[in-house]
């Protein structure tokens, strides 16, 4: 996965997202920028709404929290300072994402119940 894995960004990334590679012209750096910024939009949105059906009790938490609990965790990881960043800044809203860094705290939670020799090295690393 592009958003915790950000040093390697291979072709299959550019099929899965359908952008073209080829209208990258100036350099890699460009594209792989341009990859790394449409994955972390996918993951953080995606999260947010997991979040939120949780939040309102229309997904099993711990059935969804079993299966994911480490990638919520690592995205956390890469995305909390864009989040932050976000809600600081002058058009940001201070509960943008607030369901995603809800369901972040229960995965932690979770994880310290469930995986405890685990959790904290994935959150800290």
């Amino acid at each position: 996965m592009v958003i915790y894995n950000q040093g390697h960004v291979s072709n299959l990334s550019f099929h899965l997202l359908e952008i073209e590679k080829d209208k990258f012209t100036e350099s890699d750096d460009e594209a792989k920028d341009a990859i790394v910024k449409i994955s972390k939009d996918i993951v953080r949105s995606d999260l947010n709404h997991a979040g939120t059906l949780i939040h309102h009790k229309m997904m099993d938490s711990d059935v969804f929290l079993e299966e994911y609990w480490w990638i919520i965790l690592k995205s956390w990881k890469v995305l909390e300072t864009d989040i932050e960043n976000r809600r600081n800044s002058q058009d940001g809203v201070s509960n943008y994402m607030h369901n995603f860094e809800e369901l972040k705290n229960k995965a932690v939670d979770f994880a310290k119940k469930n995986y405890s020799s685990d959790w904290e090295r994935i959150l800290l690393k």
